[in-house]
């Protein structure tokens, strides 16, 4: 509803403009009862009472009276309008965001081996965001160690922004850098773990999907074992959900990626082409916005808004109407 931001300023600049109007007619009325004694001091004009009673001079001095009222009455509602202006006319409501109980983990790994990839599913992503409807999303990327790029958020705009950000920046860019702090190559075990701690409400019933992208062959010391990593995800219902660009039938890595995504409960797409991975994010993010969704209320947030243009499209003409109505009366 319309309200003053600052409404004890109104009363306070129509009480200075009404003191203001005050003190003017007191010294109007002081120097018209000092008029005759000027008068007197001043030159005499003979039968000046001739022209005074001439019907035209009389219409023009009535003219002029009316003049002064029009122009009197203009001026005080540009007053009143003018304090109604400063005095910040608003609009508030009161917004109680919903959140649906859905969470997805973009969890990408971003070896040399991954970039055609990790292009293509941030772009698939960045296009997607738009979509989601209350769905809280989080990226990490992961290499020698996990990076979080942002934690789950349901801000769109922020999400694709980082997304765009990032792929421009990969291969080789500042984001790889943040993934080499331990040593080895493609340590599933430690990213997928990393990627595991974005789910920050554990004892809320709801969905969580984990989105993996990664040839699943390391080289190096996981601190945390890939079939460690797996039970994690089973222990805190997560499901994992797997990409990966170098699918090779019957290899170990491909077979052992399969079977750790099907015991979350998860979906593996072999994607060695761009139209391919694609498809399959697509076909994730489908698959956990088809589940039915609870909605969690956040506390209520009172949204204000300066509503003034009203005022100001009112206040123009006034002004203009006071500048022609002096000019007319020659004030």
């Amino acid at each position: 509803m319309g309200e003053l931001a600052w409404p004890g300023l109104l009363p306070a600049l129509l009480a200075g403009a009404a003191a203001l109007l005050a003190v003017s007619l007191l010294a109007v009325w002081i120097v018209r009862r000092a008029g005759p004694r000027a008068q007197r001091r001043g030159v005499t004009i003979a039968n000046i009472d001739v022209l005074t009673a001439e019907p035209a001079f009389r219409r023009r001095l009535r003219g002029y009276r009316l003049l002064l009222l029009l122009g009197l009455a203009v001026t005080a509602a540009a007053v009143v309008l003018s304090a109604y202006t400063v005095s910040r006319p608003v609009v508030s409501s009161t917004l109680t965001p919903e959140t649906k109980n859905r969470d997805i983990v973009l969890c990408l790994d971003v070896s040399s081996s991954m970039s055609s990839l990790d292009a293509e599913v941030l772009t698939s992503f960045e296009e997607l965001a738009g979509s989601f409807t209350g769905e809280r999303i989080a990226l990490v990327l992961f290499d020698g160690s996990p990076l979080q790029v942002f934690p789950l958020t349901t801000d769109y705009d922020y999400v694709r922004e980082r997304l765009s950000e990032v792929k421009k920046e990969l291969p080789g860019g500042r984001y790889n850098d943040g993934t080499r702090v331990g040593g080895g190559l493609s340590l599933i075990g430690d990213g997928v773990a990393g990627c595991l701690l974005q789910f920050d409400q554990p004892t809320e019933n709801r969905s969580r999907t984990l989105i993996l992208g990664t040839d699943y062959r390391s080289t190096g010391d996981s601190l945390v074992a890939t079939a460690r990593a797996t039970g994690l995800a089973v222990e805190r219902g997560v499901t994992i959900d797997g990409i990966n660009p170098m699918h090779r039938n019957g290899s170990a890595a491909s077979t052992q990626f399969e079977a750790d995504v099907v015991t979350t409960g998860g979906l593996y797409f072999a994607a060695s082409t761009p139209a391919e991975s694609e498809a399959a994010v697509v076909a994730i993010v489908d698959g956990v916005t088809s589940e039915a969704a609870t909605v969690t209320r956040e506390a209520p947030v009172r949204i204000v808004a300066d509503t003034p243009d009203a005022a100001i499209w009112l206040l123009l003409p006034l002004v203009v109407s006071v500048l022609l109505v002096a000019a007319r009366s020659r004030l």
